[in-house]
């Protein structure tokens, strides 16, 4: 086969190979219990590699209706709580102020390779209610306004290893909303399977940025009677413009048109 040919034929599988679809992502975020010391600061020790360490920012242990952090990437990512406001969502006062909490769980330790991301996570607690859940904000770094992104939500607690809870498969929806609301992922686990490969319980959908480059995604308890909200770990992936792709395909294809034998010419 003449080499030209060869050559375009090569940059045109290359092209069309998803590991040439695939890049770093633009934001890998594992969210770490602060039990185990401040994360953010100090602590790789507890973060996945090829991630970067989050933590809830108020400096002590208890519950938090919201929490920041700006990390060295450039990106701010925060979570607020979001209370449905239902009137039984326990306790002697009705309708308490929603919260959320971390922890930090045994398992899992050898597998797979993102046991530091899966073994701490921060939960929506029951005080925000049946319809409760967590809203994620993420900005900065090099998000674009009004941009379609890939975001990954991690999701998985091992409390329980026996099966004794009552709802051992736990799920979530998480909406765009800066898009109507419109559905993004749904997040789904089972307590007593940890995870056997990094991405078993990583859920990912395509979501919007708003005109100041801000996503804004709502994660909402689906599963009934227990809590289901769960972060163990955020990433924000770009989507290949198509026109970019379309460049590199008629790249590939001009060099095979190239290389064609002229008309009499012998191959």
């Amino acid at each position: 086969m003449n080499r030209h040919l060869l050559c375009g034929t090569a940059m045109l599988c290359l092209a069309l190979s998803p590991a040439a679809a695939s890049a770093a992502p633009l934001l890998a975020v594992d969210i770490n219990d602060r039990t185990v010391g401040d994360p953010a600061a100090t602590d790789p020790g507890n973060t996945a590699p090829g991630f970067e360490a989050w933590s809830i920012d108020t400096g002590t242990t208890a519950s938090a209706t919201t929490a920041t952090r700006t990390l060295a990437s450039g990106y701010t990512v925060k979570f607020d709580v979001s209370d449905d406001h239902d009137p039984n969502d326990g306790g002697s006062a009705g309708d308490n102020p929603g919260a959320f909490d971390d922890r930090d769980r045994v398992v899992p330790t050898t597998a797979p390779t993102t046991n530091q991301l899966y073994d701490d996570f921060i939960f929506a607690g029951a005080s925000a209610g049946p319809g409760g859940g967590l809203d994620l904000h993420v900005s900065g770094g090099a998000l674009q306004p009004n941009t379609a992104y890939r975001v990954s939500i991690y999701s998985y607690d091992g409390i329980d290893a026996t099966m004794g809870t009552a709802t051992p498969v736990r799920t979530a929806a998480w909406l765009d909303g800066n898009n109507a609301d419109a559905p993004v992922l749904v997040t789904n686990f089972t307590v007593n399977l940890p995870p056997l490969t990094d991405d078993q319980y990583k859920f990912t959908g395509v979501a919007v940025t708003d005109a100041s480059g801000q996503l804004f995604l709502k994660g909402r308890r689906t599963t009934t009677g227990d809590l289901s909200v769960y972060v163990n770990g955020i990433e924000v992936n770009a989507i290949p413009e198509p026109a970019t792709l379309a460049l590199v395909l008629v790249s590939g294809l001009v060099t095979i048109g190239a290389a064609r034998p002229k008309a009499g010419q012998r191959r």
